[in-house]
């Protein structure tokens, strides 16, 4: 009887292990493969392009939906542009400009589809990936469309009061915008810019600043509006009404 017990027991082991680390990942989230995070996150990462009046294009960015015909992307592709336009080169439709955060290069942008983009998963409020973390980087670099590259959270960056992620993924000109996502597929920072003197050196702004667009564009409306006439004269090559904008 104790050999019995003793060997059903022990048999038992295993499986109570096996289902301990099932139910562990289940509450944590398993890390995904890259494929994964590509099928999973991907969906919700799509291409932007700010056109002239005529419709040449200015530049090619990217953004991240996040609900409801919603997206963010960074500013400094979209300034002096005439129209915007979002979506896969041969399913592109009209974006509005709903909100910008000039100071930390942050636009919230509207456009709807019959079936929008499902919102992109996004890390805990407040909670920041810690250096030495494994994200991915999914963004339209060259304007090729949507890829992915790898890397890790290289330092957690302060630059005045500004927190920024320092991440060694690739990008590219394009990358502007695009999503730095955790194992998890979660949205974590928003890709922001490359060191250009530097390898791999890039940033992104913390996924926590989308919920603040809206207020600090609002506090911040004047200088947007100076900020977008200026890019509009200087493209255009306005030197009287850039002299004037100057002694605002």
């Amino acid at each position: 009887m104790f050999r019995f017990e003793s060997i059903a027991r022990s048999s038992c082991v295993p499986w109570t292990l096996a289902f301990v680390a099932q139910a562990a990942l289940a509450s944590t989230g398993a890390a995904l493969s890259p494929t994964e995070i590509f099928e999973r996150a991907g969906e919700s990462v799509t291409m932007v392009q700010a056109q002239a009046a005529d419709g040449t294009a200015l530049a090619a960015a990217t953004a991240i939906a996040l609900g409801d015909g919603r997206y963010v992307s960074t500013c400094a592709a979209l300034e002096g542009s005439d129209s915007i336009r979002i979506g896969p080169a041969d399913r592109q439709r009209v974006a509005t400009l709903l909100a910008r955060d000039v100071q930390r290069n942050l636009c919230l942008l509207s456009a709807r589809a019959e079936a929008d983009p499902a919102a992109i998963s996004r890390a805990p409020a407040g909670e920041l990936p810690p250096v030495g973390e494994r994200v991915y980087a999914l963004s339209n670099a060259l304007g090729l469309g949507i890829g992915l590259s790898e890397g890790v959270i290289a330092g957690i960056r302060q630059r005045g009061d500004v927190t920024l992620l320092q991440f060694t993924a690739p990008i590219s000109p394009g990358s502007e915008g695009g999503a730095l996502v955790d194992s998890k597929g979660r949205l974590v920072g928003i890709i922001d810019y490359r060191q250009r003197d530097g390898q791999n050196v890039n940033f992104a702004a913390p996924v926590d600043w989308i919920d603040e667009i809206e207020m600090r564009s609002r506090q911040d409306a004047h200088r947007q509006e100076w900020r977008d006439r200026a890019a509009r004269w200087l493209r255009e090559g306005d030197g009287e009404k850039l002299a004037e904008l100057a002694g605002e």
